[in-house]
């Protein structure tokens, strides 16, 4: 399994945004240009106003 994390340019620590996703569905997910503030369309710019810029990629979830 997968998970998204949305990592933030200011003083934000990184979070989880989704989890339980397949490779497949986080490749999607991150190529979406509304995973990217310099992308991302009006709408979801907005966030980038009180969080600065962001970015989301993501990362094999291993079991300890």
């Amino acid at each position: 399994m997968y998970e998204i994390i949305r990592c933030y340019e200011r003083w934000h620590a990184p979070r989880v945004v989704r989890r339980g996703l397949t490779k497949e569905q986080a490749v999607h997910h991150c190529s979406d240009p509304d995973t990217a503030s310099i992308s991302a369309s009006e709408e979801v710019r907005r966030e980038e106003i009180l969080e600065g810029g962001w970015f989301d990629y993501y990362r094999k979830v291993t079991k300890e």
